[in-house]
């Protein structure tokens, strides 16, 4: 019989490449026992790459035909994943005045919500005299972590009632989603790098994520609040890509646009979907 445990994990809906990978392991293993729960995924699972691997891994078991795996799924984006759309027809929803700061406008508001951070980077020790090439070598022996602390001003500030939720993204080199209240110290509730920060009908959510080499990763964070007013931090969703751009639309929803997985909608509930590119024809 099925396992219970398993069968759960098919039916998951927050983590794509969990299901993926089951899929995948179950199609290679010919578990026959599994063909009703993959024919759920392939029917009903909302990215389209997880219902083509549960519908390769059912064929696989069935008739030995070669399963559709793409080679890199497991570092980055699987090959076949939906391209991220260059325009959408949902019709976007302006966010409360005074509620969001952005670099590109609210630079000197920012600035007075910086906080101390460390930026971590691996290399030769300090004072390493370069090779006969003029290259500093840096192998396993000579390899040291080096911490260097700055103040740092977000890219992005969402309003609460009493302080600041804020975010920073510095690429490779990490970044943070930072609590600063209007009185008393910042608290740093997740580090990785955040794309933006918003209220989903009353649930507040930030979106984080990083596309570097060959790594692309994206999490959708729910943001709780307790009731002594502090916050702490979920991964919610796993994204089928690291985030580039996000806005809330009509429905009360968020479009999140991803680097090489598509784009994806997702409502207050956490109900993820493909979201409808614009055709080519509605683009002025």
């Amino acid at each position: 019989p099925a396992s219970p445990a398993l069968a759960k994990v098919l039916a998951d809906q927050d983590d794509w490449k969990l299901i993926y990978a089951a899929s995948l392991s179950l199609g290679r293993l010919e578990a026959d026992e599994f063909i009703d729960d993959l024919e759920r995924v392939r029917n009903s699972h909302w990215y389209p790459p997880v219902r083509e691997i549960a519908e390769s891994a059912i064929q696989y078991i069935r008739t030995s035909k070669a399963m559709d795996e793409g080679e890199w799924w497991h570092f980055s984006t699987v090959e076949n994943a939906p391209e991220t759309c260059e325009t959408v027809s949902y019709r976007s929803i302006d966010e409360p005045e005074g509620t969001k700061l952005y670099s590109d406008d609210d630079q000197k508001e920012l600035q007075k919500l910086s906080y101390q951070t460390a930026i971590y980077s691996y290399g030769a020790p300090e004072g390493t005299e370069p090779n006969e090439a003029g290259i500093i070598e840096v192998t396993d022996e000579n390899m040291v972590e080096h911490v260097e602390y700055v103040e740092q001003v977000p890219n992005l500030a969402l309003r609460t009632p009493a302080g600041w939720l804020v975010g920073a993204d510095r690429g490779e080199w990490g970044g943070e989603l930072v609590y600063v209240p209007d009185k008393g110290d910042a608290t740093v509730l997740y580090n990785g790098n955040i794309e933006d920060i918003f209220t989903l009908d009353g649930q507040l959510v930030a979106i984080s994520g990083l596309a570097h080499m060959i790594g692309n990763r994206g999490v959708l964070l729910r943001i709780d609040e307790d009731q002594a007013a502090k916050y702490s931090v979920v991964p919610w969703k796993r994204l089928p890509g690291a985030p580039h751009s996000s806005w809330l639309i009509e429905g009360g929803e968020l479009l999140i646009n991803t680097y090489g997985g598509g784009s994806v909608v997702i409502d207050a509930k956490g109900n993820l979907r493909m979201a409808e590119c614009a055709s080519s024809a509605n683009i002025d």
